[in-house]
């Protein structure tokens, strides 16, 4: 059976986009630390925070071409990078302590946990586990711009956002949106929808990230598949009528 990957800054955000309530979220930390946790809600709206701040950042560096990095030095001076055995590996891992358990998808290049103290005793190595992930996502988001930095911005290894178009089913948590004029600028990149803007007003695009590939441009076939069927639908407004008059033709005959 095939290990499941470790975790990375950019799922956290993807993540994001599918929570809208909290047992989901609890969900995906069980998924990531290998099971379940209870942290307190202080601890959560303190992570929850720090995706809001990345993915901000994500949306500055990507049209801004700037960086506020203030926000995050000031993060990082809790954060002491270590690297870790997967717990199970070694005996003594200064992590099992944490409720860290072998199936952890925790990198092993990952926060220190010395600093680390829990907001609530009752919830002590949830809080601490949640807050271990959040500093460790702060790390590698930290890696991501050095490297848009050290590379120059026109070079840097990019993130790219799925260029897939689907109806408005659902709302996006508030975290989890860019505000609305950055959001207009992420759409503005799809020339279909700067095209047919009049009347794609109900078309969003999706909110995913991943690594940039030569072929990439969309997160799943899904995606691929929706944004085809409203291509087809905004070019020939009478696309998807014409197609199940053909289907029920072809039903009789």
């Amino acid at each position: 059976m095939t290990e499941k990957p470790a975790v990375s800054w950019y799922e956290a955000l993807n993540e994001q986009v599918e929570w809208t309530d909290g047992n989901m979220q609890l969900s995906w930390l069980a998924d990531v630390f290998g099971s379940p946790v209870s942290p307190s809600e202080r601890t959560l709206e303190r992570f929850n925070a720090s995706l809001r701040a990345m993915r901000l950042q994500l949306g500055e560096s990507h049209f801004a071409r700037s960086f506020d990095l203030s926000w995050l030095n000031d993060e990082l001076r809790e954060s002491r990078p270590q690297l870790e055995w997967h717990v199970g590996a070694t005996a003594g891992s200064s992590q099992a302590d944490l409720g860290v358990v072998r199936g952890s998808r925790l990198p092993s290049l990952r926060a220190s946990t010395a600093n680390i103290i829990s907001d609530d005793g009752a919830n002590c190595n949830a809080d601490s586990l949640v807050e271990l992930l959040r500093l460790t996502l702060l790390l590698q988001f930290a890696q991501f711009i050095g490297g848009i930095i050290d590379s120059g911005i026109d070079e840097a290894p990019r993130i790219d956002r799925c260029r897939g178009l689907y109806k408005i089913d659902s709302n996006v948590p508030d975290q989890a949106a860019f505000p609305p004029e950055v959001e207009k600028r992420w759409r503005n990149e799809i020339e279909l929808l700067v095209q047919h803007d009049a009347v794609a007003t109900d078309v969003v695009r999706c909110e995913y990230f991943f690594p940039r590939t030569a072929k990439g441009r969309f997160c799943s076939d899904s995606c691929r598949f929706s944004t085809f069927q409203i291509t087809k639908q905004l070019e020939e407004p009478n696309y998807l009528a014409d197609k199940q008059k053909r289907y029920r033709s072809n039903k009789k005959s």
